[in-house]
């Protein structure tokens, strides 16, 4: 992946003050950091409820169920590819988790 514009130390410092402030970011990301050490790797399984999850705690789903359906297929699929993407380039990459996007 290609950095388009890279972000500034005060970017990055005026983020970590606004997440300080946010306990249930926090917390959310816990909850994540959890699931994915119980659920590691990208099959299709472990991508749905990864994909759930994170629709639960973030709020992303649609106003009707068909389309929730079919964007949550979409999303599995997407994410699936990034991971193997990311996957590819940071081997060592222990996990993946929103806060770090």
């Amino acid at each position: 992946m290609k950095i388009i514009k890279p972000l500034s130390d005060e970017h990055i410092q005026a983020a970590d003050k606004i997440y300080a402030q946010c306990p249930k970011w926090k917390m959310a990301d816990a909850a994540l950091k959890l699931l994915s050490e119980q659920l590691p790797g990208f099959t299709q399984e472990s991508c749905l409820l990864k994909s759930v999850a994170i629709n639960t705690l973030y709020g992303t789903q649609g106003p009707v169920q068909k389309q929730l359906r079919a964007t949550i297929r979409r999303f599995l699929r997407s994410v699936r590819r990034i991971f193997r993407q990311l996957s590819s380039v940071f081997p060592r990459l222990p996990s993946v988790r929103p806060s770090n996007w």
